[in-house]
């Protein structure tokens, strides 16, 4: 009967140990680098898109400051005529004219700042996507920009108007400043309501209420002036993006 030996295999070479080392390294490296390429590119995609969203927050911005511009000058014009009619009316008495402007010229509408993006950008740890470390700069620069004329719309909301409106609702007949701006007043109606429009007897008191109008005025001429400062900054910085992000 014959006898089968079994089979010695050779032992493999250190070369072979090493060359199996090499290729799973190569292959774990090959996927580290797969993924980061990946990473890579999902960040950069969400940049685009986060400076996409930021340029039409800034469009807004502009487009709302343009707007706000327009009325603001209109009631800058108002406020001076109030201001003017009232300290005049110390000697002469208050005109209708100068009555029917009261209600108008009080109040006015705030800007509403488009922070979305940028939002984002600071709570979300979003702006370490953005490469470009001056374009990082002008975001962070125009944010503190608005934001400081932010706080002074808000003096002017929280201390300035509730003033003013106070001031008016202890001196003035409100029923009588609504009746100014109706339409189809005849002689009498603007007789009575010169009149009754003001409830104080004191004509001093059309000074101090000259006074606050003035005030208001000064107050919203310099929101006036800082919005459109605000304007400027978001046009260079929009400007900024649209060079350094061409698609």
């Amino acid at each position: 009967m014959e006898v089968h030996h079994p089979v010695e295999t050779g032992r493999k070479r250190w070369t072979h140990y090493l060359f199996e080392f090499f290729m799973l390294f190569l292959a774990v490296f090959c996927g580290f680098l797969a993924e980061y390429q990946l990473e890579h590119k999902i960040e950069r995609e969400k940049e685009q898109q986060l400076i996409q969203s930021l340029k039409l927050d800034l469009a807004t911005d502009i487009s709302q400051i343009d707007s706000l511009s327009r009325e603001m000058n209109v009631k800058l014009t108002k406020l001076d005529l109030l201001s003017r009619g009232l300290y005049e009316g110390v000697n002469k008495g208050v005109s209708f004219s100068t009555i029917k402007l009261i209600l108008p010229a009080i109040g006015f509408n705030d800007f509403i700042y488009t922070d979305k993006t940028i939002s984002q950008l600071k709570n979300a740890g979003g702006m370490r996507l953005i490469r470009n470390q001056k374009i990082a700069d002008s975001i962070a620069a125009y944010d503190a920009l608005v934001r400081r004329s932010l706080v002074n719309q808000t003096g002017i909301n929280e201390t300035v108007s509730p003033s003013l409106t106070g001031t008016l609702r202890k001196n003035t007949d409100f029923f009588m400043l609504q009746k100014s701006i109706s339409q189809d007043l005849n002689l009498s109606d603007t007789m009575m309501i010169k009149r009754n429009a003001f409830i104080f007897t004191d004509k001093k008191q059309y000074i101090c209420l000259s006074n606050d109008i003035l005030y208001f005025r000064n107050r919203l001429f310099t929101l006036a002036m800082l919005l459109n400062r605000d304007k400027i900054g978001a046009e260079r910085l929009l400007d900024f993006l649209n060079k350094e992000y061409r698609n």
